[in-house]
């Protein structure tokens, strides 16, 4: 996602955050939840979260998101 792409939802996320009691939330939060729904939720794999997060490589996914896969 480029810079000017990402800036417009950046900045609805602030005025939602600052209308709701959902204060903190970024771009980022919002990634580790989809990460998290996709594996939690859904039953998905760590290849799941690298393909919707466009990790460039499986490792990326596997040292953020190791810990919320089943055992």
């Amino acid at each position: 996602m480029s810079v000017n792409t990402a800036r417009p939802i950046t900045m609805k996320l602030r005025s939602i955050s600052t209308n709701r009691r959902s204060q903190g939330h970024t771009l980022h939060t919002l990634r580790h939840s989809v990460a998290y729904r996709i594996i939690q939720v859904d039953g998905g794999r760590l290849e799941d979260v690298q393909l919707r997060l466009r990790h460039a490589n499986r490792q990326t996914a596997d040292q953020i998101y190791s810990h919320l896969v089943p055992r």
